[in-house]
């Protein structure tokens, strides 16, 4: 009865990680874009989150949430595929007023490092200023 128990465990185990070795998260793809932004061709379409670089315009379509709570309160677009986008306090004024709305908007990309107080580095925050809306 021991050896089936203990058998059982690597078997169970590999079960459990098998569909992250057969389907990664992330990925290494390039796009060769230079990481300069311009105002008159913004990024879009899907994965734009993964492969965004900072100082890009991006345009985005998603629900204006507010997240977080007092007294450190914040806005982010939450697109199609369920990312965050935050927003920036200065451009806030443009947006709150569509809070749990879907909208459409275009502004810079800064990627913020998030770091914990044990210094544990997390993924990059996405930040967006200058917006621009587009549709509501």
């Amino acid at each position: 009865m021991l050896l089936q128990k203990s058998a059982f465990l690597p078997l169970l185990l590999g079960l459990l990680f098998l569909p992250a070795l057969l389907f990664p998260l992330g990925g290494t793809e390039q796009d060769g874009s230079s990481g300069k932004g311009t105002r008159s061709k913004p990024l879009r379409g899907t994965g734009l989150y993964a492969k965004a670089l900072d100082g890009q315009y991006v345009e985005l379509a998603g629900r204006i949430r507010l997240v977080g709570s007092a007294p450190f309160p914040e806005l982010v677009l939450s697109d199609g595929e369920n990312n965050d986008w935050y927003i920036e306090k200065a451009s806030r004024e443009i947006v709150s007023a569509y809070e749990q709305q879907t909208v459409t908007i275009r502004g810079k990309l800064t990627l913020q490092d998030m770091i914990l107080a044990n210094g544990t580095v997390l993924d990059k925050r996405r930040m967006l200023s200058e917006l621009t809306l587009i549709k509501h």
